[in-house]
């Protein structure tokens, strides 16, 4: 009588992991105003399209795996002249991550060439973001983010604090103040509406620019 033998294979293919497991269906993007530590994943020159206004684009992710996109700080207006809240803005993130100078490097990204500040790449710090709520020309909610103040990773501190070699009290104040910007219209105004995650740029967010 044949018989056949069947050899079982005991190959491990998955191990569990519990904080992945914990992690399943959590949000992947920063959704609250609030202060946040982490790090930059990339930092891109870029210019706006319809003013002509020169930028540093950041995207962050913060130290529990949350991300923000299109955190932009204006520099330069068309005409070369200097945008200061933008200028301030990129010397105290430099200064928090103890940075000297910024060059650019051409790289080739998903949409085309790229121009980056490498200087800024994984670098750790601290952002207050602020979300502003915000309504598309359909009339559905749209938000974004901007950087109010960034501060030393380690510490807490700004910059000024740092330097000052005083107690970090700024951001924790603004994190018992500051709530969410609205400026949604009337007519985008949805009652119980879910905001969608933040999917486009906040163009020229620093000042009303000139055309």
């Amino acid at each position: 009588m044949n018989t056949t033998e069947y050899k079982t294979m005991s190959n491990t293919i998955f191990t569990y992991n519990q904080e992945s497991g914990v992690n399943a269906g959590a949000a992947q993007y920063i959704s609250d105003t609030g202060a946040y530590k982490g790090e930059i994943t990339k930092a891109e020159y870029v210019t706006s399209s319809n003013k002509g206004t020169k930028g540093i684009e950041f995207t962050f992710t913060s130290d529990d795996g949350l991300k923000a996109n299109y955190l932009s700080a204006w520099y330069q207006k068309a005409d070369d002249s200097q945008i200061k809240m933008g200028t301030d803005l990129i010397n105290a993130m430099m200064g928090c991550c103890q940075l000297q100078s910024l060059t650019s490097q051409q790289v080739n990204g998903q949409n085309g060439v790229e121009y980056l500040a490498p200087e800024f790449n994984g670098k750790k710090i601290g952002l207050f973001l602020q979300k502003t709520l915000k309504s598309k020309q359909d009339g559905s909610d749209t938000y974004s983010f901007d950087i109010k103040i960034p501060f030393v990773h380690i510490s807490g501190k700004t910059l000024k604090e740092q330097i000052s070699n005083v107690d970090a009290t700024t951001v924790s104040s603004m994190s018992k103040t500051m709530k969410d910007k609205d400026e949604r219209n009337k007519q985008g105004q949805h009652q119980g509406g879910h905001l969608p995650q933040q999917s486009t740029p906040a163009i020229d967010d620093w000042d009303d620019f000139p055309q």
